[in-house]
């Protein structure tokens, strides 16, 4: 059974890889808690290889650099460009704030900036101050004040999607409401971001006020229509209560798709024209659903710049496969009797999200299928639902929220226009 689990998750892995403290200014130093050396930016090297911070600057845009303390001591780098190439700096600028998904850090939201696509740069040149958040896992999100993240199995990495709203979204809004003096944002998040949302204004109704407008991206709360493979194997071995088991196989704490043989893989055929469309493209469609047509294959080097995450969070949206219930994280009968003092996770209340509510969903999408954000919708159970609405391309995937050739055209502009009202 073991040797199975390994083989699907080895799959697994492959497949997902393709797919408070001082301000800092981002052209002086870029580095992190650890002491990394400081690195110039050299405007010569592949964007795939720069941070976030060297993007947002290599494109001539402002950055800084905050470090951000959850109440359970994680600390995670957020970026900030508070004002656009032709949009000046001024006083009580609407503060936006947005969120990435599974696997992904606020690199993303930049990975396309070389086609000039990209959302922070759009909204920063409309006059948003605009802060990127990262959860706790990734590179940005790797720092604690007592806890080591590099022991792979250690309790750093003992956290799921439940702390990613409860503590890492909620505590990023108010150290950007704090620090501009606003009291209100809005609020973006794609993926995973979205089900962050959902959970933050469920456990902390209190934050529906800070909200403006929610802004949902490919929303992940039900996901028992998913398509990805993926999860579709994962998700049978995370029911019925073995979780447990699958932790072990998987490794109890940290996920990486990070590893030599993809790394391999990567490097060398993803920049071969012939290699890209037949191994590379093939691979990043199975994740994220097939829409040749808005991917820019000579930057998909830049794309398949993955992340770490928790193992509990990867799991914890196949549990969502399972079942039509947005809940907290399933750790099998026993274990929810002592985790919750009953046999299956509580339930997330979506009626308390009071919040203004705008979502999008592609029709393309491999992971947060139409039908479930459907669902969402005609549940009734959000009280504040502005719209919800399909991106105009039939095959609009997963990733095309952020990367897609047109995304400016199809999605952005549109965005703009609703966020005015805000």
């Amino acid at each position: 059974m073991k040797i199975i689990i390994a083989i699907y998750l080895s799959l697994f892995s492959a497949l997902l890889f393709l797919v408070s403290t001082p301000l800092v200014d981002c052209t002086d130093l870029i580095g992190n808690l650890n002491g990394t050396p400081t690195i110039i930016i050299d405007a010569n090297f592949a964007d795939g290889n720069l941070t976030t911070p060297e993007i947002i600057t290599k494109y001539g845009y402002p950055c800084e650099v905050h470090n951000v303390v959850t109440p359970d001591g994680y600390i995670l780098e957020m970026h900030r460009i508070p004002y656009g190439k032709n949009s000046p700096s001024r006083p009580n600028q609407t503060v936006v704030f947005i969120q990435h998904g599974l696997l992904s850090s606020s690199f993303s939201w930049v990975a396309n900036a070389i086609t000039g696509n990209v959302l922070p740069f759009i909204l920063a040149d409309e006059g948003y101050d605009v802060f990127l958040g990262n959860f706790r896992g990734n590179s940005y999100g790797l720092n604690h004040t007592t806890l080591n993240s590099s022991a792979y199995n250690g309790p750093f990495w003992n956290f799921s999607v439940d702390e990613h709203g409860k503590y890492d979204v909620t505590t990023s809004m108010d150290y950007a409401l704090n620090l501009t003096g606003q009291r209100n944002l809005i609020y973006i998040g794609q993926s995973m971001g979205t089900t962050a949302f959902f959970v933050a204004m469920s456990v902390r109704p209190d934050f529906n006020s800070k909200i403006r407008l929610g802004i949902q991206l490919a929303p992940v709360v039900y996901l028992t229509n998913m398509i990805n493979p993926m999860f579709r194997v994962l998700a049978p071995l995370v029911a019925n209560g073995v979780t447990q088991g699958v932790l072990t196989s998987l490794g109890p704490g940290k996920y990486s798709p990070n590893n030599a043989i993809v790394n391999s893989i990567k490097s060398q055929a993803c920049v071969n024209v012939v290699a890209a469309d037949l191994i590379c493209d093939t691979q990043f469609f199975l994740v994220y659903g097939f829409d040749y047509q808005q991917l820019n294959n000579s930057q998909l080097p830049v794309y398949l710049s993955e992340e770490t995450a928790s193992t509990k969070s990867v799991i914890q949206l196949g549990q969502f496969v399972n079942v039509k219930q947005f809940r907290k994280y399933d750790y099998g009968p026993v274990g929810n009797l002592l985790q919750y003092k009953q046999l299956t996770p509580p339930l997330y209340d979506l009626t308390k999200v009071t919040a203004p509510v705008a979502m999008y969903y592609g029709n393309g999408d491999w992971l947060a299928d139409a039908q479930d954000a459907k669902f969402l919708a005609d549940s009734k159970v959000l009280p504040n639902l502005v719209f919800n609405v399909a991106v105009p391309w039939s095959l609009f995937n997963h990733a095309d929220f952020v990367i897609a050739k047109d995304v400016k055209t199809l999605l952005y502009d549109d965005m703009v226009m609703v966020m005015q009202n805000y």
